[in-house]
């Protein structure tokens, strides 16, 4: 190999790991004097991608990332702030299409299985914070 195509294909190692730099760590730096602040325990799960009950919204940021919805709600013990997470996943659907094709001297028709795809959105997490602190999550699977 010679020198040229070293100096290229190292080039693009370094540009191809670029883009696949870990959000994060993104948001770690994003928000340093939050997670610097945090016990050890606390930064493990954050830095694993991880969250737990206790953790106050900096370290679900850094965590999660930013959630796709918040509401908020209030009763008689306070108020909360909820975080929506979705995702999505492609849906097949099925259906008979039909084809024709010309044998001889006459057209012949034979119906034939088609599937299309639309992208279908799901609820996949739900947290729950009293007082910028973590008191309640669930994850929920692809339909």
């Amino acid at each position: 190999m010679n020198f040229r195509t070293l100096s290229v294909l190292s080039i693009c190692g370094v540009v191809f790991c670029g883009c696949a730099t870990n959000h994060i760590e993104k948001r770690r730096v994003e928000r340093l004097d939050a997670y610097t602040a945090l016990s050890s325990e606390m930064r493990s799960y954050v830095d694993q991608g991880k969250i737990k009950v206790g953790m106050n919204r900096d370290a679900v940021y850094i965590a999660w990332g930013k959630p796709d919805d918040i509401t908020y709600s209030e009763n008689q013990e306070g108020s909360t702030e909820i975080w929506y997470y979705y995702s999505t996943y492609m849906q097949p659907h099925q259906y008979w299409s039909y084809r024709s094709t010309w044998v001889d001297d006459h057209e012949e028709i034979y119906p034939y299985m088609e599937t299309d795809y639309t992208s279908e959105r799901f609820l996949r997490g739900k947290l729950k914070f009293k007082d910028d602190i973590l008191i309640e999550w669930s994850t929920h699977p692809r339909p």
